[in-house]
């Protein structure tokens, strides 16, 4: 299991975890685009999660039932891309999970899940995990520190996105 570097307190891992659904929610763009479908969801739902914390003023559980149905089913969509984009979606439901439980768990499997998109991906694994596994360490510092705006976190932390696999693979 994923660990959660930096001993971060509830707030900074809601943040932490967040950014990791932020890293790789693209794949689930790509995949809604790929199935001809306009636009996903998912990066307004994890908008809306950043902008409710720390006081969240929106009701979990009806956005745990929004990411859960865009969740793709694998058995219907069979291809590296639909697998990556399962992967974005469990990242923010666990991530929006962690939000109302505050149970460690559902950080690390969120956390896990960027690491799994990883996998998917095929190409440069040990390279690509190594460099998120870098990532998570700074970020932690950086959240910690409190040296940055969350806008500008997201803005470096979205050059550290996933690579998107092959629609076809």
């Amino acid at each position: 299991m994923t660990k959660i570097p930096g001993n971060l307190n509830v707030k900074e891992t809601t943040k932490f975890c967040l950014l990791a659904a932020d890293r790789i929610a693209h794949t689930h763009n790509t995949f809604t685009k790929n199935i001809g479908k306009q636009t996903s969801d998912l990066q307004n739902l994890i908008d809306t999660l950043f902008n409710s914390t720390p006081s969240p003023q929106l009701d979990i559980n009806t956005t745990l039932e929004a990411i859960k149905q865009l969740i793709p089913d694998t058995e219907d969509y069979c291809s590296s891309l639909a697998s990556q984009a399962q992967c974005a979606a469990i990242c923010t439901y666990y991530s929006a999970e962690y939000i109302l439980k505050q149970d460690i768990k559902l950080a690390e499997y969120a956390i896990g899940k960027v690491l799994e998109s990883i996998d998917i991906y095929g190409k440069h694994i040990d390279d690509l995990t190594k460099s998120e596994l870098a990532w998570q360490n700074e970020l932690a510092k950086i959240i910690k520190t409190r040296s940055l705006t969350l806008e500008e976190i997201r803005a470096i932390n979205r050059h550290h996105s996933i690579p998107s696999a092959h629609p076809d693979l």
